[in-house]
């Protein structure tokens, strides 16, 4: 089958899911996948929409067999990362981030997500080193300075919690969770 129509489809396809028409994406997606099951990129945006649902399981499928056919794909790594965080599985969604950094280390977000997962896990000192990296990759962002902060709460750094919350409300004046840490109201 020639994979140009298929490649207009799947045009189609992300026009309909970025105006937030996701039956007609799903159903052109599906359109490609009963041309070509293994079709990468509509088997993973198929599994974007099923994990805008909240449907969990369904994007894990679709999103890894997207993955099996092409394992580089960043896109595909970060949802299924989403994914597997979503299903409570935060090792496997650790480990995809980890395969997403292999590509492409200058993405503040993907080291802003691990550090919430190592954080959840207990494992503050890999917490404060994914913050501290997507800091260095983006000074001004405000949540992973906070997230540093609390973190350096828990390993007792309270000078450096303090500095992080101050931080946070120099780049976000209204962040009410960095105002209390600072009032003492928390």
């Amino acid at each position: 089958m020639p994979e140009y129509p298929l490649q207009e489809t799947l045009h189609t396809a992300l026009d309909h899911h970025h105006a937030g028409r996701l039956q007609e994406a799903e159903k052109l997606y599906q359109s490609i996948l009963d041309q070509d099951p293994k079709h990468a990129e509509a088997l993973h945006y198929k599994g974007v929409i099923a994990l805008q649902a909240d449907n969990h399981q369904l994007a894990y499928q679709l999103i890894s067999r997207s993955l099996a056919s092409q394992p580089d794909d960043l896109g595909a790594l970060v949802n299924l990362a989403t994914t597997q965080a979503r299903l409570n599985n935060p090792n496997g969604a650790l480990e995809s981030y980890t395969r997403a950094l292999a590509l492409n280390p200058h993405l503040p977000e993907i080291h802003y997500n691990q550090g919430i997962l190592y954080q959840e896990l207990a494992r503050l000192d890999e917490a404060a080193n994914s913050y501290r990296q997507a800091i260095k990759l983006r000074a001004g962002y405000a949540e992973a300075h906070f997230n540093l902060g609390v973190v350096l709460e828990d390993l007792d750094q309270q000078e450096d919690a303090r500095a992080c919350f101050e931080i946070t409300l120099t780049l976000d004046p209204g962040h009410g969770p960095a105002q209390a840490k600072l009032t003492g109201h928390n």
